[in-house]
């Protein structure tokens, strides 16, 4: 019922600042994290409180793509995207895995 401790430990482990931290919520045991977090996320399906806290709200539900929305969205708002994409365009170096 409390988020809070594992967010604490997990921050601590990391040596994260709260502004630093990413978080996409559902259901109101989520809205503590939510406004602590520099980002607050919520899935499309996620309680009408919760959506009120988030700054960005995916257009999939919990489940079904929500995540890598609210990811794709990091990553371009960081100028990463498309080097990530250009990754995968790259030949491998395992082009033959007969070899």
């Amino acid at each position: 019922m409390d988020k809070r401790q594992a967010y604490e430990e997990l921050k601590a482990k990391f040596a994260m600042k709260d502004e630093e931290i990413a978080y996409i919520g559902d259901d109101l045991i989520d809205l503590p994290i939510m406004v602590q977090v520099g980002f607050a996320a919520a899935v499309a399906d996620a309680a009408p409180e919760v959506r009120q806290h988030a700054h960005i709200v995916s257009g999939f539900p919990g489940g079904k793509g929500a995540v890598r929305e609210v990811l794709e969205f990091l990553l371009k708002a960081q100028g990463k995207w498309e080097s990530i994409v250009a990754g995968f365009l790259c030949p491998s170096p395992l082009k033959d895995l007969g070899q």
